[in-house]
């Protein structure tokens, strides 16, 4: 029996190498005068389309693909091991009219840019660039999504995951869009390393009624760099429609938009175990820095929100630690433990840790922020504005940073404030558009000419080797594991008391990523 059982694993092993061994490859080039779909696909006499290359393809082939405009692509089939779709060396293939992938299984595309032509851009501004649905083992990667930069509207929506399980989307940047990344009714779902910038509606990226595991990791959220003609609805960075399960929401930087994390009434059912650690939002034009609602276990830390804090209501079992906020209200209710957080202005102390009023002293930042009165922001114009907040901390002849909600790039430019009467403060120079929402206000310190915002710590911060060490918290952003700072005392607790309080850890510059 034993002979035949190691007769059987042999042959096995035999098989799997065979398999391996066997995986082939196909050259698309439409531009090639050499081309045909009657060819083999070799480089030499490369197929014409890429639909009988996948004809063609079996588990384990990689399709490449030559620079060239490509129709609309669908892919159905279902590959083991994967099959691979990708850019061929210094190629920038382009599909023109979308991918769709529908009941397919096991693919990866990778290297490809989707936009759109005059003669295939859809009446539907919310056609996806890329479709996945009911598909299972997907990743794309290495992508870039976009329409015409020039347009007034754009047209697309990035990428939307529809019933399907183990899609994985990442190392991709999508600009210029209409709508962003969506997962619906999906499990086991992987958005990382996004760069997602200038969409016109809605979110950057957006679950609904999503059973997990969905990791949002690593992303860059914005719509700042130029002004934005048309915006609606709630306009998040990331948004929770209805609900979802079981989300980790960890090590993304989020800025210049109406609403950062927005996780708002489920009128269906609560919401359960959400994780959000490590990221840093800025910029943010209404109070919802991250709110998050009607949730069973909520667990946020070791984030900065320099300008706001963390909002939880009508949530259960939260866990609040080693954040630093700006300003805000924890409500008791919602939480079950919460200590270690460094509130810069005003906020809510739970913990015997927690600091209240204390500069964090990051490598570069204002020392104060204000917003227009929420009743006065539709007054805004391009040189005067309404904020209670500012009194008797600026007087005429100070500067001030004022930032458009108009989807302007910050600059970092200070102007001057030429006349104040009763809250109602005159600036110049103006801003290049009236606002449509509102402005945000920075002082700087006096003298401080480097007004580009770096939130990192430094190492006098008292956030330094000062958090709860049992929040199990991963690498940061930049990879960085917990350090123990030399020479810094380690006033934190738990399993590492050296873990700092924020999304990034201080290290000293020998052992920096």
């Amino acid at each position: 029996m034993r002979r035949v059982r190691l007769a059987a694993l042999v042959c096995a092993v035999a098989c799997l190498a065979a398999g391996s061994a066997s995986a082939a490859t196909y050259f698309v080039d439409p531009l090639s005068t050499a081309a045909s779909d009657e060819n083999p696909g070799s480089q030499g006499r490369p197929l014409k389309t890429i639909s009988r290359a996948l004809a063609l393809a079996k588990g384990g082939d990689t399709v490449f693909l030559a620079s060239a405009d490509y129709p609309a692509v669908a892919i159905t089939g279902r590959y083991s091991p994967p099959t691979v779709l990708k850019a061929a060396d210094a190629a920038r293939p382009v599909f023109t009219g979308g991918l769709s992938l529908r009941n397919a299984e096991g693919v990866r595309i990778s290297g490809i840019t989707f936009t759109w032509r005059d003669g295939t851009r859809p009446g539907r501004r919310l056609s996806p660039f890329v479709e996945i649905a009911g598909c299972r083992d997907i990743e794309v990667s290495g992508c870039e999504i976009c329409d015409d930069a020039s347009r007034a509207q754009w047209a697309g929506t990035a990428c939307q995951i529809t019933d399907s399980d183990s899609v994985v989307v990442r190392d991709t940047r999508a600009h210029h869009i209409y709508f962003g990344f969506v997962a619906l009714q999906s499990k086991n779902v992987v958005f990382r390393n996004l760069d997602i910038r200038l969409w016109q509606y809605e979110d950057g990226i957006r679950t609904q009624l999503c059973e997990g595991p969905v990791l949002i990791e690593g992303c860059h959220i914005t719509n700042t760099g130029e002004a934005i003609a048309e915006t609606g609805g709630h306009v998040d960075g990331y948004q929770c429609v209805y609900w979802s399960d079981n989300i980790t929401i960890r090590n993304n930087i989020i800025h210049g938009v109406p609403q950062a994390i927005g996780v708002f009434s489920s009128e269906q059912r609560r919401r359960k175990n959400w994780r959000v650690e490590g990221n840093l939002i800025y910029d943010v034009y209404t109070p919802h820095i991250c709110t998050i609602c009607d949730t069973d276990t909520v667990v946020v830390v070791n984030n900065t929100f320099p300008t706001g804090a963390v909002n939880l209501f009508q949530c259960t079992a939260g866990v609040v630690k080693n954040n630093i906020f700006g300003r805000g209200t924890l409500r008791r209710e919602c939480i079950v433990d919460a200590d270690s957080n460094l509130w810069v202005s005003e906020g809510t102390k739970i913990g015997e840790h927690d600091l209240l009023g204390v500069d964090p002293k990051f490598a570069s930042a204002p020392v104060f922020f204000a917003t227009v009165d929420w009743n006065y922001r539709s007054q805004c114009t391009t040189t005067k504005f309404y904020c209670s907040g500012l009194k008797g901390k600026v007087a005429v002849g100070d500067e001030i940073e004022v930032v458009n909600s108009s989807g302007s790039p910050r600059t970092g430019q200070l102007r001057k404030v030429v006349a104040i009467e009763d809250n109602w403060y005159t600036i110049d120079p103006p801003l290049d558009s009236t606002p449509p929402m509102s402005v945000l206000i920075y002082l700087w310190p006096k003298g401080h000419r480097n007004t580009i915002v770096d939130y990192r710590l430094t190492k006098e911060s008292p956030a330094v080797d000062s958090g709860d060490g049992d929040v199990e918290r991963g690498k940061d952003a930049f990879g960085n594991v917990p350090c123990d700072v030399p020479d810094v005392p380690n006033t934190g607790k738990g399993k590492v008391p050296y873990l700092d309080r924020g999304a990034f850890e201080y290290v000293p510059e020998a052992k920096r990523n």
